[in-house]
């Protein structure tokens, strides 16, 4: 058999391999995808496979999952589920789902605050960061070698300074810069500091690559917290022509009990270190009337939580839907669930950027657009900068905010963390913060869109192709 036919052999192998085992491992849209670059290109197709077109992480990970703090139960004991009676039945709806999905009930007794833009999130954070008396604790996907990580990076070494016991555990691909130049410098300022899902050849040969800790979180003194959408750096992102516009959640009360095992959690995972101590679960104090519920989800969080969410969010809809996101490349049943909610009268408001910063995943999501706006759907496009607030409000019933993009990255790929907050008036602030958004954003005409000539559309349909992909 000469070489050109050994080849031949081996890619067909490899083709008629490929459609049990990729079809197996996905749904029908992402296994078509994949089966298509398999096809195409069977050699390099099953490598760029084998790397990111699996969900797979170290074993290690995976095995620290059934003994970290959640599966312990730390904390949970404390913490009542708010009663049935007192739900709205949508809410009681919403709250059905979550059983099956994690362990984290919803409580009263919480005080929420809006902040808006990243600017004023980092100065209250390094404010809070200068009062804290016992521990603080960071998690971020993106910690930038900037003014904004320096003056947090500083305040942190304040607090190891006068005893404050510091952790910062930053995603090693987003903080990869921050984490080489200054890990040993905060190291030797007495800061714990580790990076969560390293990058490395071992890595590269065992595990996919590309799964990222995309949560965005702080927790001082067990009893103050923050998650949202920003990062710590500057809301430029080190470029001069677009600005990132953010919004982040000061929470205080028992949800902090929640946000704080998210972290312990996270810290078990990638350290291997148990923080088993009462300290940092210290009794909760009600700090207001807001119920809330934090909502993990990642490729070891159970039930595909996020999508769900979102799913059961849209269903129960009757007048009215505002999501913003930075990147909008939905999965089949969020797209039919947006098309549904508006068929039966429902006002949905889509907030999406103008001009994404990933070219490929940009055109992807306006490929959605003209099947949005044929159900009536009122798509609306920031004007100037990126929205990068990821929040979606039902009526005046509930809102849900946090880390999570409506894509297939963040629905499966990436660790997520929302919050899910029950009641008019915390739906109220957070709709006013999207109201501001669509004032800065122009509404796109159906018509107009649908008669847009062949060289802009076909792009976008190309690349809705790899939808399932990215």
């Amino acid at each position: 058999m000469t070489l050109g036919w050994a080849l031949t052999l081996a890619e067909w192998l490899i083709r008629l391999a490929a459609v049990p085992w990729v079809g197996r491992r996905h749904g029908p849209h992402a296994a078509a995808a994949w089966l298509a670059v398999i096809f195409a290109s069977p050699l390099l197709g099953v490598l760029v496979y084998w790397f990111i077109g699996t969900e797979r992480l170290p074993r290690k990970r995976i095995r620290r999952r059934s003994g970290g703090p959640r599966q312990q139960g730390l904390g949970l004991a404390r913490q009542a589920p708010q009663p049935a009676a007192s739900l709205d039945p949508r809410e009681a709806t919403m709250l059905a789902l979550r059983p099956h999905q994690a362990d984290f009930p919803m409580v009263g007794g919480n005080g929420v605050e809006l902040i808006d833009g990243s600017r004023a999130f980092v100065d209250r954070l390094v404010a809070d960061i200068d009062a804290a008396t016992d521990h603080v604790h960071l998690l971020f996907y993106i910690y930038e070698d900037d003014p904004v990580g320096h003056r947090v990076a500083q305040a942190v070494a304040r607090a190891a300074a006068r005893g404050v016991v510091c952790r910062m555990l930053l995603d090693d691909t987003g903080s990869a810069t921050f984490l080489r130049r200054h890990g040993a410098d905060l190291r030797a300022k007495g800061v714990q500091l580790a990076a969560s899902l390293p990058v490395n050849l071992w890595r590269f040969l065992l595990a996919r690559l590309d799964l990222r800790n995309h949560r965005k979180l702080a927790v001082i003194d067990g009893r103050l917290g923050y998650t949202g959408s920003a990062n710590i750096v500057d809301p430029s992102y080190g470029r001069r022509d677009l600005r990132w516009v953010d919004a982040m959640l000061r929470v205080q009360g028992p949800v902090v009990q929640q946000l704080q095992q998210v972290f312990l959690e996270d810290w078990w995972h990638d350290t291997g270190e148990g923080l088993d101590d009462a300290r940092w679960m210290p009794p909760p104090v009600p700090a207001g009337e807001v119920r809330a519920q934090a909502v993990p989800s990642g490729p070891t969080e159970p039930g595909e939580a996020f999508p769900r969410l979102v799913v059961a969010a849209l269903h129960s809809a009757r007048a009215r839907v505002v999501l913003t996101t930075p990147y909008f490349v939905p999965d089949a049943p969020i797209l039919l669930a947006l098309q549904m909610a508006a068929e039966r009268g429902v006002r949905v408001d889509l907030v999406v950027p103008r001009r994404a910063d990933h070219r490929v995943v940009g055109a992807a999501g306006r490929a959605y657009f003209q099947e949005l706006l044929d159900a009536g759907v009122n798509v609306w496009r920031l004007r100037d900068g990126i929205v990068h607030t990821k929040s979606l409000t039902v009526d005046d019933v509930f809102a849900i905010f946090g880390s999570g993009n409506i894509d297939v990255r963040s629905f499966y790929l990436n660790y997520e963390l929302s919050l899910l907050l029950p009641g008019a008036a915390v739906t109220e602030q957070v709709r006013a913060l999207q109201e501001d958004y669509m004032a800065e954003s122009d509404l796109v005409d159906a018509e107009r869109w649908r008669a847009r000539p062949l060289w802009r559309w076909a792009p976008e349909h190309a690349a809705k192709l790899l939808s399932p992909l990215l």
